[in-house]
């Protein structure tokens, strides 16, 4: 899987002549660790790869917008979840 944090190409499609490299790797099923080991959401490190790949220039500078800072996340923790 392509990481977000890192910038990762996307292939447009599967190749046989190109393998892509991913500089990270899905951890477990809901955790995601960059190339730097900055661990975030799978879903979200999916999610905005969707968004990359729609619009292409979304978190650049050039689109006018700023890339996101993971460094600085606040976790908000379901209450509805029992955390025994």
């Amino acid at each position: 899987m392509a990481s977000f944090i890192d910038g990762d190409e996307m292939p447009d499609k599967p190749s046989d002549k190109i393998e892509p490299h991913f500089s990270g790797q899905r951890v477990n099923q809901n955790t995601y660790c960059s190339a730097a080991g900055i661990r975030i959401n799978a879903d979200l490190n999916a999610s905005a790869n969707i968004a990359r790949k729609a619009l292409p220039d979304i978190f650049s500078e050039e689109g006018g917008h700023l890339a996101p800072d993971f460094e600085n996340i606040t976790i908000i923790n379901d209450p509805f979840i029992d955390t025994l």
